[in-house]
């Protein structure tokens, strides 16, 4: 099979998925903004308490928590055990998102590390492919597309097993913090919560859809760059 045959293949993949999934990431940030959900969740504590509160609820009160609000994506980091918040004011999904970090920070340390280790050797390995192949060094070009699929593959398990993990779970983690608070009325909280399943439902599918995607563009990229350069 040649290199731009398995380059249309790929791409023809992921369009088809993408269609077949039917992700429309603009329905995803249209639910996302309620003014309604966004001006009730105002009254509870500010992002830095509720993540301190939720760690302490699954009894995890070794992670370091800080908050950058010049960042747009909240995450949890293995390597210092360390949840950093992203600028969430605002928006009703902010609990949610926050119990999704306390959940990553609980889950198995062993996936934690396989999962940055696997990530961090295959974007080496991608660049390291590129620039041999570009200098003649690796001349079995298919044999690296074929290594770049299986450790691409490996590392989308990983991070697709942690990541739908803690989007499931993290709704009812939500739930339990948000009884504890006490500040809303149950037809409120039945609301926010009817929210947060819809925008799951989409989200479990286009977080799957977007990693599979990162992982792919990689075998996409180096084999445009080692077909132009067979030419």
């Amino acid at each position: 099979m040649s290199l731009i045959v398995i380059f249309i293949l790929i791409l023809a993949i992921l369009i088809g998925i993408r269609i077949i999934l039917n992700i429309d990431m603009l329905t995803i940030k249209e639910l996302a903004k309620n003014d309604k959900l966004n001006k009730i969740t105002d009254a509870f504590p500010e992002n830095i308490e509720i993540c301190k509160k939720i760690c302490s609820m699954i009894g995890n009160k070794k992670v370091k928590i800080e908050e950058d609000k010049q960042s747009k994506t909240s995450l949890y980091l293995i390597v210092t055990n360390k949840i950093s918040i992203a600028n969430l004011k605002n928006s009703f999904t902010r609990i949610q998102t926050v119990a999704h970090e306390c959940l990553h920070s609980m889950q198995d340390k062993r996936i934690l590390w396989a999962n940055f280790i696997c990530s961090n050797i295959y974007l080496i390995y991608f660049i390291i492919a590129i620039l041999l192949t570009i200098f003649g060094v690796y001349k079995d070009t298919m044999l690296q597309v074929s290594i770049l699929i299986l450790m691409g593959f490996v590392c989308y398990f990983l991070r697709s097993y942690l990541e739908t993990d803690a989007i499931i779970k993290a709704r009812y983690l939500a739930r339990e913090y948000m009884k504890y608070e006490k500040i809303l009325k149950p037809d409120e909280m039945q609301e926010i919560l009817g929210n947060y399943d819809i925008l799951n439902k989409i989200g479990v599918k286009a977080v799957n859809y977007k990693l599979l995607f990162s992982v792919l563009l990689k075998v996409l990229i180096y084999t445009l760059i080692a077909y132009i350069i067979t030419l």
